[in-house]
């Protein structure tokens, strides 16, 4: 080995560099630590807690959570009563696909009715509750169903149902207390009660402002503001809402408004109000209620109120420095643009309120504070009535010219014995679920569903159907209307119509000879299971569907797969 003589200065530099390369890789192993210890610190912010896989009960994880947590719960009954903290915990609860309809109804949070469902205290606006069916929550002096106070949280994607508030301020379903502004978005707020206070579905009180947007508030109860009440300086901003059904005892069905401050009013946009009510004896409004002091006034932009009921001012009775715009109001009112014209609602006994082709609530409102979207999520403005300029509706729901979905060769009507026969024939078919039939005895007027099931689809993109139906109710010397309204795989409907029929003065009673044969008896029985075999005379066997009874002694069978006709069987 070959030895090197070093003098001492040379020796010295060399002990420094070791010294210096020493210092250097310790450094950067802690800077590798540091990164270490910062990709851990990192991760737990952003955890992901899932129940009952990591923690039994949704409270045990909320308590486990730290901010920016993720907790996952998953199907089932959960009965507890969950507090996200005091302050309220910046974490946000949901189920496992808030955006289902059916793991919403299926994740279910019980209260026992023992106290409210969901306590927020404080937290500003980071806590956050998506998709659950919050029940049986009761309180002695709160929400039944979410207690907020002094808190802000997102509320989106529930249905609050069935829930109590037994003190004499209110808040069955929500309970917006004290600075309290949440955001309660796309939520179902059914069912709820505050029969000794207000706000049978929400409550505003004491400066607070929540947003309420695309959400269905129906038949809940109050005292006063069946559905929604504010008072107390409150400005909760109601758009693109649903509010039907609800009943106070005293004023305000749908919405009642007090002690406000007339610079910064509760503003409803874009709602649909139908089917509230006040109970008889008591005074005013079925839909909207303002107590009219001179510092109260409300701000009612858009809206359909129509079918409403009280005994007085049935549809709304509002301050007098209110604003009421752009509005359909049954029997009409003061202001701008406001209408009174029935909506021509789809379908409101079965809960159906979009508007139909034709509604006068078409391209009729304003673009002022007006929405982007409607209940449904669809684009505003649409160009509803075909005049080349796209104008906002009235109401919850835009109503939106769909492209036809079907190619219809042809749609018609005929007498046909006592009975009228409506056919039509589909060229083509694209993602279209089935068929519905409305009949009027005015073109203009209130159409009604005549066949009890929907009319299952049978055709596809390149393959023609045809269909037919018997309208057994036909008074003679009557014009009837009719129209056809196909439905798409996603539940949107176009109308095709309508057309006419002039039924004669005479009109003939079916025999057993409209038949070509008679059906073995054994298979006519409702108790039969479904599909039902039949063989014709002639005809080889084909698979068809019992639909309904259709005249008394008859049974009505559509032959979709023998033929585009319908037969009648005398039993």
């Amino acid at each position: 080995m070959k030895m090197l003589n070093l003098t001492d200065g040379q020796r010295r530099k060399k002990e420094m560099k070791g010294f210096l390369k020493l210092i250097f890789n310790r450094v950067l192993g802690l800077v590798a630590v540091a990164a270490i210890i910062s990709f851990h610190v990192s991760g737990a912010i952003a955890g992901v807690i899932k129940v009952p896989d990591d923690y039994s009960t949704i409270q045990a994880a909320i308590e486990a959570a730290s901010p920016g947590d993720e907790i996952i719960v998953a199907e089932g009954t959960y009965q507890e009563n969950i507090n996200f903290g005091h302050p309220a915990k910046a974490i946000t609860v949901k189920s496992t696909n808030p955006d289902d309809p059916q793991v919403v109804k299926k994740t279910i949070i019980n209260g026992g009715d023992v106290s409210s469902v969901v306590t927020f205290y404080g937290g500003g606006t980071g806590p956050a509750l998506e998709g659950f069916t919050l029940t049986r929550g009761r309180s002695q002096n709160g929400a039944g169903g979410i207690m907020c106070t002094s808190s802000s949280p997102r509320i989106a994607n529930c249905i609050i149902t069935q829930n109590v508030t037994e003190a004499t301020s209110g808040g069955g379903g929500i309970y917006c207390f004290k600075n309290s502004s949440p955001t309660i978005t796309k939520c179902t707020i059914t069912g709820n009660t505050a029969s000794n206070g207000y706000g049978g579905g929400i409550y505003c009180f004491n400066n607070s402002s929540p947003k309420i947007e695309r959400c269905t508030i129906a038949e809940n109860q109050a005292m006063c503001g069946g559905g929604i009440a504010s008072l107390s300086a409150c400005r909760p901003m109601i758009v693109n809402c649903l509010i039907i059904g609800n009943t106070a005892s005293w004023n305000g069905g749908g919405i009642y408004a007090s002690q406000n401050v007339k610079a910064y009013p509760p503003q409803v946009i874009n709602c649909t109000l139908s089917g509230n009510s006040t109970q008889p004896g008591k005074i005013y409004a079925g839909g909207i209620f303002c107590n009219n002091d001179k510092n109260d006034s409300i701000k009612v932009t858009n809206c359909i109120i129509y079918g409403n009921n009280s005994d007085l001012n049935m549809e709304i009775s509002v301050a007098q420095d209110s604003e009421v715009t752009y509005c359909d109001i049954k029997g009409g009112y003061f202001g701008t643009g406001n209408i009174n014209a029935d909506p021509l609602f789809v379908d409101p006994g079965s809960g159906d309120f979009h508007l139909r082709a034709g509604s006068p609530c078409i391209d009729t409102g304003t673009d002022v504070g007006a929405p982007g979207n409607d209940k449904d999520d669809i684009i505003r403005p649409q160009d509803g009535d075909g005049d080349g300029v796209a104008e906002w509706d009235m109401g919850a729901y835009e109503y939106k010219p769909y492209p036809t979905l079907i190619t219809l060769d042809q749609f018609s009507a005929a007498v046909q014995g006592s009975a009228v026969v409506i056919t039509w024939t589909t060229l083509s078919e694209i993602n279209t679920a089935g068929f519905n039939l409305w009949r009027a005895q005015e073109e203009s007027g209130e159409y009604v569903k005549i066949n009890p099931v929907p009319i299952g689809a049978e055709g596809g993109s390149a393959l023609a159907a045809e269909y037919s139906y018997l309208d057994n109710i036909a008074s003679p010397a009557t014009r009837y209307y009719y129209q056809l309204e196909e439905v798409d795989s996603t539940g949107i409907s176009t109308f095709h119509g309508p057309i006419s029929l002039d039924v004669p003065t005479e009109l003939d009673a079916p025999t057993e000879l409209d038949a070509p044969s008679k059906v073995q008896s054994e298979y006519l029985s409702l108790e039969s299971e479904l599909p039902l075999e039949f063989e014709f005379s002639g005809c080889p066997q084909y698979l068809l569907w019992l639909s309904t009874i259709q005249y008394p002694g008859y049974y009505y069978f559509p032959l979709w797969y023998l033929s585009p006709c319908c037969w009648w069987y005398w039993m």
